[in-house]
């Protein structure tokens, strides 16, 4: 399995936003680093999140359609 970081981030209006992500073989090791990250974050960079979780992907091959679908592990907004 891949664990999956996932942060969708809207600057401003004029732009659509950007995703990031950082993937993992191991699910504890995702989750403590997103912890990490959100602890981190501060309360201003934080309203600009449209999403933050972490993700087991259904498909590791990152060149597969559905390699960002899956079962949802820790959700922090």
């Amino acid at each position: 399995m891949k664990y999956i970081i996932w942060r969708d981030i809207v600057w401003d209006k004029r732009h659509s936003g950007q995703v990031f992500t950082e993937e993992y073989d191991n699910k504890e090791e995702a989750v403590r680093e997103a912890d990490l990250i959100w602890k981190e974050t501060t309360d201003e960079e934080k309203r600009h999140f449209v999403d933050f979780l972490v993700l087991e992907s259904v498909d590791p091959d990152e060149n597969s359609v559905n390699h960002y679908d899956g079962n949802e592990v820790k959700r922090y907004i």
